[in-house]
């Protein structure tokens, strides 16, 4: 959604009411193109976001960049006997219903924290990097801009057990 009013902002105040008026502010910033933080962390549930934000205009051009890329470098685009302008020409014509739904949901009323370069960790196991990642505002637990530190709890404890007969 592009801030571009008095009025789009006032909208997304009133449409937010249970949301951080800092991260809203980030928001409105990112979709007006002003400076912001290069870099935020978000809780959601037990997950940790991290990523850059950006405009909804990039979300949508990021997600089809990697769809692009996806369709291009799949076995059956490897196999695409044509020439190169022939073979984009396909891979854009497979992407576009699923981009063309990404462009709607990026213009919907609702305030939405876009992000690239993301990485999405759990408290346990591997983490996710997507290339774009939306979260609604009011999904987010906690957010931060400053860097962290990952502390690991010192000891371990273990239990030994013998048996002697």
């Amino acid at each position: 959604m592009m801030v571009s009013s008095a009025a789009d902002v006032a909208g997304i105040a009133s449409y937010s009411a249970d949301v951080d008026p800092g991260l809203i502010a980030i928001i409105q910033a990112t979709e007006a193109g002003q400076p912001g933080p290069q870099l935020i962390n978000i809780l959601v549930g037990t997950w940790l976001v991290q990523g850059r934000p950006v405009s909804s205009k990039s979300y949508v051009d990021t997600t089809r960049d990697s769809l692009f890329n996806s369709v291009w470098n799949s076995p059956d685009g490897r196999r695409f006997r044509g020439s190169d302008a022939e073979k984009r020409e396909a891979v854009l014509d497979v992407i576009q219903p699923a981009v063309g739904v990404i462009e709607q949901s990026a213009a919907a009323p609702a305030t939405v924290l876009h992000m690239v370069d993301v990485m999405v960790a759990a408290s346990s196991g591997p983490s996710l990097h997507p290339p774009v990642f939306r979260v609604k505002a009011s999904s987010v637990d906690a957010w931060w801009i400053n860097d962290f530190e990952v502390k690991q709890p010192k000891g371990g404890g273990s239990i030994g057990v013998g048996f002697s007969f």
